[in-house]
């Protein structure tokens, strides 16, 4: 198994897709750069995803973090910084 240290931007943008992809197909659509609030996702669904994001790398995000998460770009700089 992969460390957690050794991820990758690209990588971890893979991970992410495929994630969205196990929890709505429509959400492969969405953009890394475009805010969440403005592509349709979930709060439910978003939850999930964040749940399952801290639990595949392994990693705790806050609620301040979480507030602070706009874009997929922006969760993972901070997946990056946190491995």
């Amino acid at each position: 198994m992969k460390s957690k240290t050794k991820y990758k931007n690209k990588e971890i943008k893979e991970k992410l897709t495929s994630i969205l992809k196990k929890i709505n197909k429509d959400y492969i659509y969405l953009s890394f750069e475009k805010s969440f609030q403005y592509q349709n996702f979930d709060s439910i669904d978003y939850l999930n995803f964040i749940l399952k994001i801290q639990s595949i790398f392994k990693i705790k995000i806050n609620n301040k973090e979480l507030n602070k998460i706009k874009s997929l770009n922006d969760l993972i700089n901070l997946i990056l910084r946190k491995l």
